[in-house]
């Protein structure tokens, strides 16, 4: 059934929600929602409505450390510079679930992803737009030459320590990966905003 959306100027849109009695519902089966923060829909079906809500871009990576405790970070062969091992979550996967497939995919590992360390919402316009992004203790290996790297997206894989992180990774990524070494050593769990860490 179609969902027909008006606004209520300067406090709200009013949504018809036949199957919602009480006292939120006004006059005539409608109720009211915050038109502010989703814009002045007027007249619109609830596919539009759908394809108008905010969308954010969500990543999954690991930390994964030697027994010097360097990290691994990797080379792709599509853009300059390095980044850690994770990706895209995809449609219908949890962010946990495209850490354990990135790794697999990129390395060659077939390893049960631990817990959660970082996750970091990023909201400064970019051209991928506002993002939320999860790191996962990927655990340790001894050697990164047992990985099997795919020859069309990666070149190379190496160990570094953590104080090269800044110069070689995005300084988004190098201050993700360094809250993540920190939440691992504290057992903990670091959320970030824009690279600094959350107060709460």
């Amino acid at each position: 059934m179609p969902v027909s959306i008006q606004v209520c100027r300067g406090e709200g849109a009013v949504i018809p929600h036949p199957m919602r009695t009480g006292s939120e519902m006004q006059p005539g089966g409608t109720r009211c929602c915050n038109a502010r923060r989703y814009g002045p829909f007027v007249s619109t079906s609830r596919l539009e409505f759908l394809a108008a809500l905010p969308r954010k871009v969500v990543g999954a990576g690991a930390l994964v450390t030697d027994d010097l405790d360097q990290v691994l970070v990797v080379k792709p062969t599509y853009k300059p510079g390095w980044e850690i091992p994770g990706g895209c979550v995809e449609h219908g996967e949890s962010a946990r679930e495209a850490c354990g497939r990135e790794l697999t995919e990129e390395l060659g590992l077939t390893v049960a992803v631990s817990r959660l360390l970082v996750i970091e919402h990023q909201t400064r316009p970019d051209d991928k737009g506002d993002s939320i992004m999860f790191v996962y203790d990927g655990g340790s290996l001894t050697t990164s030459e047992d990985l099997t790297l795919p020859a069309d997206e990666l070149a190379e894989a190496r160990f570094v320590s953590p104080l090269l992180l800044a110069e070689l990774l995005p300084l988004r990524l190098a201050r993700r990966m360094e809250a993540a070494i920190r939440a691992r050593q504290e057992e903990t769990v670091i959320e970030l905003v824009n690279g600094e860490v959350h107060p709460g």
